[in-house]
C-alpha cells in the first residue's frame, strides 16, 4: 500500500523552507512503502455467558461460567473458585435473585484445582476465537478478570478475537427492527427455551438464536 505524504510551501509555521529549524523544499511529495495491515481470521464462534455476583468489573466477579462452540458443537460449563462470604458481601441483591447464586452455586463452589483446569481449557478454547453473546463486552471483561486470576502469569487475558458478536443489535439487524432486542425477547420470537438465567441456560438461548438469525441472513445473501 502507498501513502502519499505532502508537505505544503506555506503557512502559519514557516515560510515553507524552515519549520521548527528543519530545511524544507517549496513542495515534497513522496509516497512511502508501509506494510500493509492484515485482518485477523475470526477463528470458531463461541458462545459465552458469565453468571456474575453483580455489574461492577472492579468489585465483582464471575460465580458460574458457560461456554458454547458453534464451529465443533463442543460445549462447557463450570462453577470458578471462589470464597461465598466475599462474593455475598460486595453483591448486588438483585443479581443474586436473578441467578439464584444462593439457591445454586453456592453449595457446589468447587476446589481451586478443580477451577484450574476449567480455566485453562476455556482458554484455549478461545483463543483467536470471536466471541457471541447476549451481553458480550460484559462477559469478556469478566472472563478477562477470571483469567488474570487463574491463569499462567504470562497468559493473554484477552485471547480471542478483537471483534465480538453482540447478538442484540445483530438481531436488530437481520429483522430491520427499531429496538435492540434482549435475549427474553429474541427467544420467544424463535421458540427458544425461555433463558433461565444460568450460564449454561443462556448459552443454549443464545447460541439457538444466534444460529436462526444467520440463516436468515444467509437466506437473504442467497437471493
Amino acid at each position: 500500500m502507498r501513502v502519499p505524504v505532502v508537505v505544503a510551501p506555506g503557512g502559519p509555521l514557516g515560510d515553507g523552507r524552515h519549520l521548527f529549524g528543519l530545511r524544507l523544499d517549496p513542495v515534497q511529495v513522496q509516497a512511502e512503502e508501509v506494510s500493509d495491515v492484515t485482518e485477523p481470521t475470526r477463528g470458531p464462534l463461541v458462545v459465552v455467558d458469565t453468571e456474575t455476583n453483580g455489574l461492577d468489573v472492579e468489585r465483582h466477579q464471575a460465580v458460574e461460567v458457560a461456554w458454547w462452540n458453534l464451529d465443533t458443537g463442543q460445549r462447557g460449563d463450570f462453577i470458578p473458585a471462589h470464597s461465598v462470604p466475599d462474593v455475598l458481601y460486595v453483591a448486588s441483591v438483585k443479581a443474586l435473585q436473578i441467578n439464584r447464586y444462593v439457591d445454586r452455586i453456592a453449595e457446589r463452589v468447587p476446589w481451586n484445582h478443580v477451577t484450574e483446569q476449567d480455566v485453562r481449557q476455556l482458554h484455549e478454547v478461545l483463543t483467536g476465537a470471536t466471541l457471541v453473546g447476549s451481553n458480550v463486552q460484559f462477559d469478556a471483561a469478566m472472563l478477562s478478570k477470571l483469567f488474570d486470576k487463574h491463569t499462567l502469569p504470562d497468559a493473554d487475558a484477552a485471547p480471542w478475537h478483537y471483534r465480538h458478536w453482540e447478538l442484540g443489535p445483530y438481531a436488530a439487524g437481520v429483522l430491520c427492527l427499531d429496538h435492540i432486542p434482549g435475549l427474553a425477547e429474541l427467544a420467544e420470537r424463535f421458540g427458544v427455551a425461555t433463558p433461565d438465567h444460568s450460564a449454561a441456560g443462556d448459552v443454549t438461548a443464545t447460541g439457538e438464536v444466534f444460529l436462526a438469525l444467520r440463516e436468515i441472513a444467509a437466506e437473504r445473501e442467497a437471493e
